[in-house]
This record gives structure tokens, C-alpha cells and sequence, in this order.
């Protein structure tokens, strides 16, 4: 296999949209048609449909890296106007390392193997790296998609750059210094978020139900995907072996003239179907269950940060109203108190009516798609076992 560039024309879309379930929106249709995946970067084409006045064509094409998506989901996750909006999750890193890693393993112990074994072990690591590739495609064109199928987000000035801009966005990875900055962030952030949950009190029940939700559903999603994530992986581990008893069987069947030869044969068909079957249902559980899971983990946590920033206007008023009564008790800079009020009440109530809106859609959104997933889940095991029931 040839790690350091693989092509791939991504045309079934049901094998990349089925992580979330997305409302169909005929006015932007954003898809990934193709990619490239190099050493260090992967380069992903951008196709774009629309019938929206605002871009200069109604199809469109653009090479897009997972830097450039990332710059996109940081525009909308710092502009103050999205605040009270759940921003779609960013799509995680390309990460190939592991299966590269296993090739690399694979060839270093090639003699300490059959042919056949050495034959159908990479077979099994080209599939592996396909399927991570696949999924890392997915994941950016759900992120696209989320931004595409929503009301306000898709009218979005630097979602309009991202997809009809056709030069490159000259978006380069943090260095050491902003990493810092965005570590220290992130910790400022956890630290507020912490004083803010032990001493803010919120107003509205909703929103105090919704925060206990999502915190308790978050933990129980983070212990569901770590064992899902154990089931794959055994499944994938008894594939494995099951190369290893075929290949030994193949060899006894080679040795042995008489009788023996024809069963052991047979039997390492048997295993050389099992692990197929195996494989498959492998993979179908890492994209129909671990993947939707590990979506909507961080997803939740999207969630949780909108309570945060709604939490965090909700203390900003209290204090502007604090502010005005003292202003209005010393009788000085009144006019500027109540304006300051006005604009952090006004703030607020935006922040929640919209928030009420995310959060409600948020859990339709949720439903819909685990429902769909685990279904369709079920009707794969089912045609599985039956594939195990016949080759027994």
C-alpha cells in the first residue's frame, strides 16, 4: 500500500452522512467529491451547489485543507453575533499514523510469516487505512453540511470565502506562542466556567435542566464510546486471529496428503469467511455506533459551551444592574449605568430565546440520527450472523 499519497473519489454519500442526520436544503448543498491524502496533509475538494444570490456561481469547486476548516469553525466560534448558537463541532485531525505505523510493523516481520498470512494481513491494513480515510472525509463534509443546512450560518461572509474563494486561504497551523495563548484560554475558560456553575444561579428552569442534562449525558456518552470502542477493537482482534488459524490450516492441508487435507482445507474456508464476516461487522460498528457516539460527545459539548456564554451574559446583566443601582444611589453617570443595563438585558434575552431554539433542535437533531444509525446497525448484525449461520 502506498502510505504517503492515496486518491479517493467519494461518490456513495450515504457512507459519509450517516453520522448526523441532516435536513435536506436545497438552496446550499455543500459535498466533499474527492480527495487527496499525503504524508503530512490531506487535500479535500469542496463541491458546491446553490441557487442563493449571494455567490457569483451556482456551481462550484474548491481544494480545501483540514487547516482551512479549522480556521472556518474558529470564525464562528469567536464571533459574538453566534453566541447563542450551538456551533457545529470541528472535524477532527486527519490521523494516519497508526495504520502507517502497522504497515511499517508488517513489513519489518514479513519473514516471520507465511505468504499467504503476509498477503491477507496487508489486505487487512489497507482496508483498515481506507476506512479511517473514508471517515476522516466524512467527518469535514458533516462539519460543511451542519454549517450549509442552517438558517443563519449559511449566510455567514466567511463560510461564503471558504466555499467560492478558489485560491489557497493561507491558513497556517498555530505556532508554540498561539498554542500557549490557547491553552491559557481554554484554562481561563474552564476556571470561569467552574466559579460561574457554583456560584450563578440561573433564572430560567430550562436552561437549569438542560445544563444537568447535557453534563450527565456527556459522561454517559464519553463511557459508551470507550466501550464501544473495546467492542470494535475485539472484533478486529478476532479477525486477526483468524488469519492466523486459516493460514495454519492451509499449511496442514498443504503437508498432509490423505484425508485430513480436504478437511482442513474446508476449514480454512470456514475461518477465511469468518474473518470477513468479522472485519465487516468491525467496521460497520465503528461508523454506525463509536462514530455517531463520538460525534454527538462532542457535539454535547458544543452544547455545553453555549450554556456557558449564556451563563456568563446572565452574570455580565446582573452585574450591570448591581452597576445601575449604584450609579442611580450616588446619582452619578446614570444615563451610561442604564444604557449598559439596556444593552446587557437586551444581550441576554436574545441569548436565551435563541438558545431555547439550539437546544430544542439540538435534541430532535439527536434523536433522529442515533435512531437512524441504530437501526440500521441492527439490520447489519442481523444480515451478519445470518452470513455466519450459512457458512457453518
Amino acid at each position: 500500500m502506498e502510505t504517503s499519497n492515496n486518491h479517493i473519489d467519494v461518490e456513495k454519500k450515504a457512507e459519509r452522512s450517516e453520522t448526523v442526520d441532516l435536513n435536506d436544503n436545497n438552496q446550499l448543498q455543500v459535498d466533499i467529491s474527492d480527495a487527496l491524502s499525503e504524508r503530512e496533509k490531506v487535500k479535500f475538494t469542496v463541491h458546491t451547489k446553490t441557487s442563493l444570490k449571494d455567490f457569483v456561481k451556482t456551481d462550484f469547486s474548491v481544494v480545501r485543507q483540514h487547516e482551512e476548516f479549522i480556521w472556518l469553525h474558529d470564525r464562528f466560534e469567536e464571533n459574538e453575533i453566534y453566541a447563542g448558537f450551538i456551533i457545529p463541532p470541528p472535524p477532527p485531525r486527519p490521523d494516519f499514523d497508526s495504520s502507517r505505523e502497522k504497515l511499517q510493523k508488517l513489513g519489518e516481520g514479513e519473514g516471520s510469516m507465511t505468504a499467504e498470512e503476509f498477503k491477507k494481513m496487508k489486505q487487512e491494513l489497507e482496508a483498515e487505512y481506507l476506512a479511517t480515510f473514508k471517515k476522516t472525509v466524512a467527518m469535514h463534509e458533516v462539519f460543511l453540511c451542519r454549517l450549509a443546512n442552517h438558517p443563519v450560518f449559511r449566510n455567514d461572509t466567511n463560510f461564503r470565502v471558504f466555499l467560492e474563494y478558489e485560491q489557497d486561504l493561507s491558513v497556517r497551523g498555530k505556532n508554540k506562542k498561539e498554542k500557549l495563548e490557547t491553552f491559557l484560554r481554554s484554562f481561563s475558560k474552564t476556571t470561569d466556567e467552574i466559579l460561574l456553575s457554583s456560584t450563578q444561579k440561573d433564572v430560567d428552569e430550562f436552561f437549569d435542566k438542560e445544563k444537568n442534562f447535557l453534563l450527565d449525558y456527556h459522561s454517559l456518552l464519553k463511557d459508551a464510546t470507550y466501550r464501544a470502542d473495546k467492542m470494535t477493537k475485539a472484533h478486529k482482534d478476532v479477525a486477526d486471529h483468524f488469519i492466523k488459524i486459516s493460514s495454519c490450516l492451509l499449511e496442514m492441508a498443504t503437508a498432509d496428503t490423505n484425508q485430513l487435507e480436504r478437511f482442513a482445507s474446508k476449514t480454512a474456508d470456514i475461518f477465511e469467511k469468518a474473518r470477513k464476516i468479522d472485519n465487516r461487522v468491525s467496521t460497520d460498528e465503528d461508523l454506525k455506533l463509536s462514530d455517531t457516539l463520538r460525534y454527538y460527545m462532542r457535539d454535547t459539548t458544543a452544547a455545553k459551551n453555549l450554556l456557558y456564554r449564556r451563563l456568563r451574559c446572565l452574570a455580565d446583566y446582573e452585574a450591570a444592574n448591581r452597576t445601575l443601582e449604584k450609579a442611580r444611589a450616588k446619582n452619578k453617570d446614570v444615563h451610561a449605568a442604564e444604557w449598559s443595563q439596556h444593552q446587557a438585558c437586551e444581550k441576554f434575552e436574545q441569548m436565551s430565546a435563541k438558545g431555547k431554539e439550539e437546544l430544542t433542535d439540538f435534541k430532535v437533531r439527536r434523536v433522529a440520527a442515533f435512531k437512524k444509525n441504530l437501526v440500521e446497525l441492527c439490520e447489519l448484525e442481523l444480515k451478519h450472523a445470518n452470513l455466519l449461520v450459512l457458512i457453518s
